[in-house]
């Protein structure tokens, strides 16, 4: 059990560190340095790495910290749909119906906090939601770019990167936040050996996809040397 422990704490945390390598690089290359599909993700980024230091920080000092999962599933939402806004920019139907589609998801995520599952608790139907809408971005990017997608040219190649990690991550992460509260129950907190593993795995998909975003974005950076 202390070497599965010491796996997932080594993967979260190097996953943190990278994640915040990948925000302020994003950032610092978002002025004309990398493409704007690319420059769309710092949003998320910059969400991501606040909430996942600051979730740290908050179990280092033994207090709950769920409450920020509440806080941070809608915010996650908003900033990948706006990615993949930028990523659809030629689907005339998703442009359409974006923001009445973003603003009745994040109705639903904010009112499942206040009237559903307490802000105390896991809240397994937001995050569920969340992450097959996220899952099914990244399915209609592949569908609509299959056979399209120019791999040698540096900024398809990226995006098409980018949404690899969104896909492995997001899928293999699902099903352990949908049944989060099973997780947490007494029968499997009896048994450490399965909590730890399901979020080593976590810690682990969390790692790739990290490390995924690295690539795209070193791959098309345009960084002037002296």
């Amino acid at each position: 059990m202390d070497s599965f422990r010491a796996w997932c704490l080594l993967f979260t945390d190097i996953a943190r560190i990278l994640l915040v390598i990948n925000t302020v690089l994003v950032i610092l290359l978002s002025f004309g340095r990398i493409p704007k599909e690319i420059s769309a993700l710092r949003g998320f980024l910059l969400i991501d790495a606040v909430t996942e230091w600051l979730a740290k920080w908050l179990a280092v000092l033994q207090v709950n910290n769920l409450p920020l999962l509440h806080l941070y599933t809608p915010l996650e939402f908003l900033t990948i749909s706006w990615f993949f806004k930028v990523v659809f920019a030629d689907w005339v139907l998703f442009q359409r119906y974006f923001y009445i589609w973003v603003v009745i998801v994040l109705a639903f995520l904010i009112g499942n906090s206040i009237f559903l599952e307490p802000l105390t608790g896991f809240n397994s139907n937001a995050k569920t939601l969340t992450q097959i809408i996220i899952i099914t971005y990244a399915t209609a990017y592949f569908f609509r770019s299959f056979g399209k997608i120019d791999f040698s040219e540096k900024s398809a190649f990226a995006i098409a990167l980018v949404n690899v990690g969104i896909l492995f991550y997001y899928s293999g992460s699902l099903f352990i936040f949908m049944f989060s509260k099973a997780l947490n129950s007494p029968e499997f907190l009896a048994n450490t050996n399965i909590q730890v593993f399901f979020w080593m795995l976590n810690g682990a998909l969390f790692l790739l996809f990290q490390i995924l975003i690295f690539i795209a974005t070193w791959k098309v950076a345009r960084i002037r040397i002296p």
